[in-house]
């Protein structure tokens, strides 16, 4: 049994999984071949594909940082491939990392659809 300081404690934080939803459907909802993934999943194995989610590319803006600070993701020391990314955790709650790469064509904040390397 771990000591008590030791223990975490998991609660809900409904602002940041409002937040993440809503730029994972738009992300879905965009690309025909992910959309019908998602139906297939659930329709023939009960699978959730957000359950799958490891992590989400985010494109660079002047408020996304801020935001992610707002709702509780914290940014990690982590060396990336590709220069000036940054990985974002929240330490309280289960979601997917969140990768901050510098904006090219995507608008601010939006869910890049490029592949990545794991970091």
């Amino acid at each position: 049994m771990k000591p008590k300081s030791e223990e975490i404690t998991w609660k809900r934080h409904p602002e940041a999984a409002k937040y993440l939803r809503q730029l994972f459907d738009e992300f879905v909802d965009n690309l025909p071949e992910v959309k019908n993934l998602r139906k297939l999943l659930l329709t023939s194995m009960g699978l959730r594909l957000w359950d799958w989610l490891d992590y989400m590319v985010l494109a660079e803006g002047s408020d996304v940082r801020q935001r992610l600070e707002d709702l509780g993701f914290e940014a990690q020391n982590i060396e990336f491939t590709e220069p000036g990314t940054t990985v974002h955790i929240h330490p309280g709650a289960i979601f997917p990392s969140l990768l901050v790469r510098p904006q090219d064509k995507f608008k601010s904040g939006a869910v890049s659809s490029k592949k990545y390397r794991h970091f």
